[in-house]
């Protein structure tokens, strides 16, 4: 898909999510973080980035405040979290679920 999808590299996190809330893009963090919202809560209908960590440490505490809100999938048993490429599609799968839903 690389050479059909728009994309570009930035050095920085924290510059590229500076970036997207300029051009109007609500950003969404998913993390395990203490008080994060359901995966499944309601979707503004409005330019939306979907914001991961990496698999091992998530998201930096500094990255978080940037963001507009933070979700969860709540899991059940011992583990807490999924690998970054499953709740990613996951995400994007809601996401656009719920913006095809509405008007």
């Amino acid at each position: 898909a690389e050479p059909i999808v728009p994309w570009s590299h930035h050095d920085s996190t924290k510059d590229c999510l500076e970036l997207l809330r300029k051009e109007g893009y609500r950003l969404i963090a998913f993390e395990t973080a203490q008080g994060a919202a359901p995966l499944e809560s309601e979707f503004q209908k409005t330019p939306t980035a979907l914001i991961f960590g990496n698999e091992r440490f998530g998201l930096s505490a500094d990255l978080l405040a940037l963001c507009d809100e933070v979700r969860i999938l709540p899991l059940e048993g011992v583990k807490n979290s999924l690998n970054a490429a499953v709740i990613a599609a996951l995400a994007a799968y809601e996401w656009k679920k719920q913006w095809n839903s509405r008007p």
